[in-house]
């Protein structure tokens, strides 16, 4: 909390992650102190901007209306905990694209900056599935392999189509099945959803769908 006398001007949030946590950061993650850990400086400094309007762990008040020595303290005691405490990383999530002044000096500090959910898309076609396979890595191919021979076990087919009209009406009962089982009431939607999404194909929306004896027993619509 930044406070000016008696009143609080900005709440400022973040969190460490540590020994405990039961995940990794992945590599693109990593700012330029990336390394140091060689030489006994083992934080990995991370800062998450977040799109316009979506849910944010932003700070309360106007840091860009902080004075930057009040920011950089913020930072310090930030860094100090995860130090004492022996973290492998600091984490601020999903600050707001507007909130300039954190960013910056986030930048300063070595920090990897991330546009949360940014990715390259590149265009790639396989002439099979089993090329596709064969160009992941081993501990992919792995699990693919497994998830595969996993379902054939539970006798289970699998088909990916962007045509499913004539799956639609099984599709909305066991969508409406599920719902109940899991929230104990009826789902709002509105009946015949599916049908009607259905009779509008559409290339890049596919439902994926599992059926054991011709009964459809699993589904996701993708985009």
């Amino acid at each position: 909390v930044a406070r000016e006398g008696p009143d609080a001007r900005a709440v400022i949030p973040a969190y460490l992650t540590g020994a405990e946590t039961p995940h990794d950061l992945h590599d693109r993650w990593l700012g330029p102190l990336r390394g140091l850990e060689r030489i006994g400086l083992g934080l990995r400094p991370v800062l998450s901007v977040q799109s316009p309007f979506s849910l944010t762990s932003d700070t309360l008040g106007d840091t860009n209306a902080l004075p930057h020595a009040v920011l950089a303290q913020a930072f310090d005691l930030l860094e100090q905990t995860a130090t004492r405490d022996r973290a492998k990383a600091v984490v601020w999530p999903f600050v707001d694209p507007a909130d300039g002044a954190v960013i910056a000096l986030a930048r300063e500090r070595g920090y990897a900056v991330v546009d949360a959910g940014a990715t390259a898309r590149l265009r790639i076609w396989w002439g099979s599935f089993d090329e596709y396979v064969a160009s992941r890595s081993k501990s992919v191919r792995r699990t693919i392999r497994s998830d595969l021979a996993a379902l054939g076990a539970a006798g289970l087919e699998t088909v990916s189509t962007t045509d499913y009209r004539a799956h639609a009406a099984d599709m909305e009962a066991l969508y409406r099945e599920a719902y109940r089982f899991r929230n104990a009431r009826d789902a709002r939607l509105a009946p015949g959803h599916f049908e009607r999404l259905a009779s509008r194909p559409t290339p890049g929306i596919a439902a994926q769908l599992a059926a054991r004896g011709g009964r459809i027993v699993g589904m996701s619509l993708n985009l």
